[in-house]
């Protein structure tokens, strides 16, 4: 098989790794550095370990638009997983041709920062099941009726809040655009931002609402779980920083994960909770979210806390979080290995 051949066959079956590995030995025979890259993410993504020094080299090292090909130089922001383009942020310049590739059908998740060639969105070979992009980005894509494929709809604010305009809520009350939509992700400075959301067409068929906080106090957190207790919503997870200062203050970029400080927290209707808590964070506070929990869950709940890291300072930290949480919830968990999103 020729290497066109060869990567038609991963686009054919995306969610398979036998093909990739096809693929990457093929490049790997052919002294293409790309072929060990492949290989090292593949095998990442088996374990979960963190990227290599190697991986990191290798991309480094790569031309820009080789990892990426053939959709390479029609790409903004972009990200690979397994090999493959995973994260895509199309251009204005994108073609007709390029909008209709099957190269699309490893992205799952579409970034948009401008208006969105329609062809992408009704490519048959477009899998991806998350949508993010600023609110008037987001604009034109509600505005058409034929349900899209997209589950996670992530509505990115360089302000960090919610600012809808009468012409915007079309995100939140579409005409059929996100009937899929089941997980909404936002920003926002406090719950009365919220009203829009609550109140729309879209709220009403979601089944996880995450939500960002940079602007309230630690202080306030009880409200924020008796609205979860009172909502039907399964599931509402809450970003929040403790005490920390925000690194990326002053700078308008809008991705949460650049945002190292933020604790992380997942309530579903099990009373399940699930932590994730980085570094720095301010004890006093952290003291103040664990007592609103154990308030609300009365001590019942099981906590599972992510790993916090390798340092000598994070790792005691964790150990007193630790502590703590085991003085006051029935059951906690543990999961190792290295920090990652726990909101799709």
């Amino acid at each position: 098989m020729t290497e066109a051949e060869l990567r038609e066959a991963v686009w054919a079956d995306p969610d398979s790794d036998a093909p990739r590995m096809v693929y990457a030995d093929y490049l790997q025979q052919q002294g293409d550095p790309l072929g060990e890259l492949i290989a090292l993410q593949l095998d990442r993504a088996r374990t979960g370990a963190r990227p290599s020094e190697r991986e990191s080299e290798i991309f480094q090292a790569l031309p820009r638009h080789r990892a990426a090909e053939p959709l390479g130089p029609f790409l903004g922001l972009s990200s690979l997983a397994r090999g493959f383009l995973a994260t895509a942020m199309p251009l204005p310049r994108l073609t007709a041709e390029a909008a209709v590739h099957p190269a699309w059908s490893t992205v799952h998740r579409l970034e948009l920062d401008g208006n969105t060639d329609p062809q992408l969105l009704a490519n048959p070979h477009l899998r991806a099941r998350t949508l993010a992009g600023r609110e008037e980005a987001l604009v034109e894509v509600a505005r058409l009726a034929q349900p899209l494929p997209f589950t996670s709809l992530v509505a990115i604010n360089p302000q960090w809040g919610l600012t809808f305009t009468p012409d915007q809520r079309i995100v939140l009350d579409h005409r059929g655009a996100f009937d899929h939509v089941r997980l909404l992700s936002v920003s926002a400075r406090g719950l009365e931002e919220l009203d829009d959301v609550t109140e729309s067409r879209l709220f009403r068929q979601l089944e996880h609402l995450d939500l960002s906080f940079t602007s309230v106090r630690v202080d306030d957190l009880a409200l924020w779980l008796r609205w979860f207790e009172q909502g039907r919503l399964p599931r509402v997870s809450f970003q929040i920083a403790l005490g920390a200062d925000d690194p990326m203050r002053g700078r308008m970029f809008p991705y949460r994960s650049f945002a190292t400080h933020y604790t992380c927290f997942v309530l579903d209707r099990s009373a399940h909770v699930t932590l994730q808590i980085s570094e720095p964070t301010d004890a006093r506070q952290l003291a103040k979210l664990l007592q609103a929990v154990d308030e609300l869950c009365a001590g019942k709940t099981t906590v599972e806390v992510h790993d916090l890291g390798d340092s000598n300072q994070i790792a005691s930290r964790q150990a007193l979080v630790l502590a703590a949480l085991r003085d006051r919830f029935a059951e906690v968990r543990v999961v190792t290995g290295p920090v990652h999103s726990i909101v799709p």
